[in-house]
């Protein structure tokens, strides 16, 4: 699908759209998750079709050439099928790309998926609550550059609200219309390499 493509309204609109090689991929993706993960919640997200439990899960996405397939959290599950492997515009996700002809690896997608639900299930991790600052309201023109590309928009939701605050208030102390526009492109570019605002300064 293009970039330019009006954004389908449905899972359903979004399959019949997709390039013909396309369709059995994403029909088969749809059935699997479904199947062994009925918890989860369908939807489309950012414009591709997404599984929802307490946080993104799942989705894919049909491209001219290719599928992807991915798993939102993938890094953080162990002992993963050597068919996820890290994909270069995320370092949260893992997941694989198909092509025409290619296999479905659906055992793996099984295990994985059953594995990200219990993941997404466990909330030890956030279950302290803690004292934050007030949540700063995210400016448009942000919020439309990050959403026009998906793999950007999907590691902005996996950030905690301290480093989402660090992109919304890089942009928002831009002094000049042309430095904003900048950093918004420059915010963009990092978010679809999976990388913080200020990750290249952490060791």
């Amino acid at each position: 699908m293009k970039c330019d493509d009006p954004k389908p309204k449905s899972v359903d609109a979004y399959i019949a759209s997709a390039p013909d090689y396309a369709k059995p991929f994403c029909v088969a993706f749809r059935r699997l998750v479904n199947e062994t993960s009925p918890g989860l919640t369908e939807a489309l997200k950012w414009g591709v079709p997404s599984w929802v439990g307490r946080k993104l899960v799942c989705g894919f996405a049909a491209f001219k050439e290719h599928v992807t397939f991915w798993i939102f959290r993938g890094k953080e599950l162990k002992n993963r099928h050597p068919e996820f492997a890290s994909l270069p515009d995320s370092a949260a996700m893992r997941g694989f790309k198909l092509k025409a002809g290619d296999k479905i690896p659906s055992t793996a997608i099984k295990r994985m998926l059953k594995a990200a639900v219990a993941l997404d299930a466990d909330g030890s991790a956030d279950s302290k609550p803690r004292k934050r600052r007030p949540e700063l309201r995210m400016p448009a023109d942000l919020a439309k550059a990050i959403n026009a590309v998906p793999s950007a928009a999907a590691f902005f939701e996996t950030l905690p609200p301290s480093a989402k605050r660090e992109f919304i208030e890089w942009v928002t102390e831009a002094k000049r219309p042309e430095t904003r526009e900048k950093r918004l492109a420059q915010s963009v570019t990092m978010l679809t390499e999976g990388r913080r605002r200020n990750e290249q300064y952490r060791k």
